[in-house]
């Protein structure tokens, strides 16, 4: 059935233009903003059949091409297909769709397949449009719903927790209150007695010491209140403190934020998840706050774990900055919200940044990330420590002048002084020598560009008393 911008409808209705539509159907706007459900009489007839609808409902019309029918829904409700839904934005919206759910339910018994169906307000229906034999739509009514409630997550409403993280502006709760006006029964999640808790796996950490060559503060600080505190849980727990809360690492491009974190996680042992703004950016409204929240649920189910944030900056940028995009504040409530309970969950999260002046201040503040590092460029006597490090792992010249090698390299980035060894060593292979020479070395540090120029070498914590 073509119906085109500018067809001609009833009661000065002018079709403007077409927001969905799927075999036999169609759902239109007109000029007049009316939401408009346009039908073929084969589709009708089905509705009618199953009971879900009656011919007054809808007008006749006839197309060049085929002779449907349509009807109007009032302005202010809901006529959409379920994957083309938005989120509701107020529980009275959210009651509306669970009483239609249910009512439909009630109407058409359980066998038919309602995934795919068109969500009528008005009418406090959904109408399939599928057969009963089509296996696609047959999602069940928990995915329904939970799907509907979160804006388009395939996730069941019986996951009270992972929907609530979702639903930033609404309680579990209130969740369970529509489930159950859907005739959906859900059960809060039990919680875990001490006893349960003091039998869970217990995940041991390296007996040796964790240690970041040529880094020795930031060694002694990761130490001190991350891995300290996970290696001897139950004696910190005595004093009130659970789990390492949230460490932000910050300073310029190379001076080694990413690798330390990497380091932590690598120590750990524990399952990594990654985030930056090529994982979890998006521009639709809605979409980054959700792979958020997704990706966080996942390294809850995976707990204890390690989330790594790089560039931060980049979606946790100030509000301040945002105007009335309101959908970038979303994001960053999204996220203070559940930084929170993850640390609850023994989800570790480190994360880093070039620009630590342009991250929200709420998320910098104590409770979010109690601990507000800077990493500066490494200094001559940390560039030494990693190169004695480094070649102490490779065969070399016993006469390696390091100390020389590290003051031709201050103000460069680790990754430089990473690089040196890794690119001697090749070098050597390739001119079948046995072992590292000075003069090969002095000859990959000429070839490294990029270098950064000197800069105050410091480290500094957000935690009171500390340098």
């Amino acid at each position: 059935m073509s119906v085109y911008r500018g067809t001609k409808l009833g009661d000065g209705l002018i079709v403007q233009r077409a927001k969905s539509k799927g075999l036999g159907w169609t759902i239109c706007q007109t000029f007049t903003k009316d939401e408009i459900l346009l039908v073929l009489e084969p589709l009708l007839k089905r509705w009618m059949e199953l009971h879900l609808v009656t011919r007054e409902m809808f007008h006749p019309l006839e197309t060049d091409d085929a002779k449907g029918f349509y009807t109007v829904s009032i302005q202010g409700k809901r006529l959409e297909a379920l994957a083309d839904a938005d989120a509701p934005d107020s529980i009275d919206d959210a009651q509306a769709f669970a009483s239609a759910l249910r009512e439909t339910r009630r109407i058409v018994g359980a066998d038919i397949p309602l995934g795919s169906a068109i969500y009528f307000e008005q009418y406090a229906r959904l109408l399939p449009t599928v057969d009963k034999e089509d296996t696609d739509a047959r999602m069940s009514d928990d995915v329904i719903l939970g799907r509907w409630l979160t804006g388009g997550v395939p996730i069941s409403v019986k996951k009270l927790e992972e929907v609530g993280h979702l639903m930033t502006w609404t309680s579990a709760e209130r969740i369970k209150e529509i489930a159950d006006a859907s005739g959906i029964a859900v059960e809060f999640p039990k919680q875990e007695t001490a006893t349960e808790q003091a039998e869970a796996p217990k995940h041991e950490l390296p007996t040796e010491p964790f240690k970041l060559y040529g880094r020795q503060k930031l060694t002694e600080f990761i130490n001190d209140y991350i891995i300290d505190i996970i290696r001897n849980s139950e004696a910190y727990a005595r004093m009130g403190i659970e789990f390492p809360g949230a460490v932000l690492l910050y300073g310029p491009p190379g001076s080694g934020k990413t690798y330390a974190a990497e380091k932590v996680a690598e120590y750990l042992g524990w399952p990594t998840f990654y985030v930056n703004s090529g994982t979890i950016g998006s521009t639709y409204i809605h979409e980054t706050s959700k792979k958020i929240s997704e990706l966080f649920t996942a390294a809850m189910e995976k707990a204890p774990s390690v989330v790594l944030i790089d560039e931060m900056e980049s979606f946790l940028s100030s509000r301040d900055y945002s105007g009335h995009n309101l959908h970038h504040t979303e994001e960053v409530d999204e996220f203070l919200r559940i930084l929170q309970k993850a640390k609850e969950k023994h989800v570790l999260v480190l994360a880093m940044t070039n620009r630590l002046d342009d991250i929200d201040e709420a998320v910098k503040r104590k409770g979010r990330f109690d601990h507000v590092v800077e990493v500066g460029m490494p200094s001559k006597e940390e560039i030494s420590a990693l190169l004695k490090q480094q070649l102490a792992g490779v065969p070399a010249e016993p006469d390696i002048q390091v100390d020389a090698l590290a003051k031709t390299l201050e103000g460069k980035s680790m990754a430089d002084v990473a690089y040196l060894v890794k690119e001697a060593g090749r070098r050597t292979v390739k001119e079948k020598k046995e072992r590292i020479s000075q003069d090969t070395l002095e000859a990959v540090v000429k070839g490294i560009d990029g270098g950064k120029p000197k800069r105050t070498i410091g480290f500094q914590t957000g935690t009171a008393g500390d340098e």
